[in-house]
């Protein structure tokens, strides 16, 4: 509903400065996150699965807004986006970068990823900042 909610808003104030390109790009949005809410509730074999919270679905939800348009890559479970679940992806397998004895200090956290991390290293030697 949050993004519904959003999305809504940001139509307004796209129609209000002229960016129609923006409006079609958020009702395609809205009508997917529509679509997807309904395909959630029916079993399907083949589901996406967020590696960051575990949530599994039909697919990705749609992240657009004023000068970016991603269909299908937020997770509704924990709100993050492609680019954190492969980051996690490449920390786990080729880093020690979740490794409670690893000393790590990250600049300007995602709240989600931050939240990840600091269970992933069972809230050892983990410092951010922003």
């Amino acid at each position: 509903m949050r993004l519904f909610a959003r999305w809504s808003k940001s139509i307004l104030r796209s129609l209000k400065a002229g960016y129609f390109d923006f409006v079609i790009n958020l009702l395609l949005a809205q009508a997917k996150l529509i679509w997807l809410t309904i395909c959630d509730v029916i079993p399907k074999s083949e589901r996406v699965e967020c590696n960051i919270c575990s949530w599994t679905g039909y697919d990705f939800y749609p992240n657009v807004g004023w000068g970016y348009n991603d269909m299908s890559v937020l997770c509704p479970g924990c709100v993050c986006l492609d680019r954190y679940r492969s980051l996690a992806l490449i920390l786990w397998e080729r880093t020690k970068f979740f490794s409670p004895d690893t000393y790590v200090i990250e600049v300007a956290p995602s709240p989600n990823f931050q939240k990840y991390s600091i269970e992933q290293k069972n809230n050892k030697n983990y410092v951010s900042f922003d």
